[in-house]
């Protein structure tokens, strides 16, 4: 570049240092289903509207249009 002068450089290939990453398993059936029931399990409060998503939380505000303005 223009006005720096001579700049000393340095790279490292990183095909060098890379790892193997290992080949993921694939869970069995039956991890899979429990898994499946656990999510749906903890899902039915908000399906049946006994629970909303994000009560609890503080430091989200309500969503008032006025609040926008």
């Amino acid at each position: 570049m223009e006005g720096l002068g001579d700049i000393t450089t340095y790279y490292v290939d990183l095909d060098e240092i890379a790892r193997v990453l290992p080949t993921p398993r694939v869970p069995s059936f039956i991890r899979r289903v429990s898994g499946w029931l656990r999510m749906t399990w903890r899902s039915i409060p908000y399906f049946l509207g006994a629970q909303k998503s994000c009560d609890g939380f503080r430091n989200l505000r309500a969503n008032d249009p006025k609040a926008a303005s």
